[in-house]
């Protein structure tokens, strides 16, 4: 729903105009036509600037979101890269220990 708080002051200062000059008798129709018109305007200013500010909240919502999971993406991936590299580190340990030991038999002549 729109909220017509943003132009209040001058709502309300044209809907005192219109009460005094409508108890006064000193608007014509005419008059009374250009502050009705200056109404609709008020009010098609305030949908446009309600949407505006609508999405100015929604875009700056998406963004820290955004921000929030790129943040998470990166953690998540340096942890499995780190793991990865760990075990990857480990393997290589344990293959290199095994060629030693494939290197220390073979010299004994088990292996043929």
């Amino acid at each position: 729903m729109a909220d017509y708080s943003s132009l209040g002051t001058q709502i309300t200062a044209v809907k005192q105009e219109i009460t005094d000059s409508l108890s006064a008798s000193t608007y014509s129709a005419q008059d009374l036509v250009f502050v009705a018109k200056a109404l609709e305007t008020l009010g098609t200013l305030l949908g446009v600037s309600d949407i505006v500010a609508a999405t100015n909240t929604q875009l700056t919502s998406i963004s820290s979101a955004g921000t929030t999971q790129v943040s998470a993406v990166n953690t998540a991936g340096t942890t499995q890269v780190a793991a990865v590299n760990s075990a990857g580190t480990t393997k290589l340990t344990a293959i290199q220990t095994e060629s030693n030991s494939l290197s220390i038999l073979s010299y004994m002549g088990v292996l043929a």
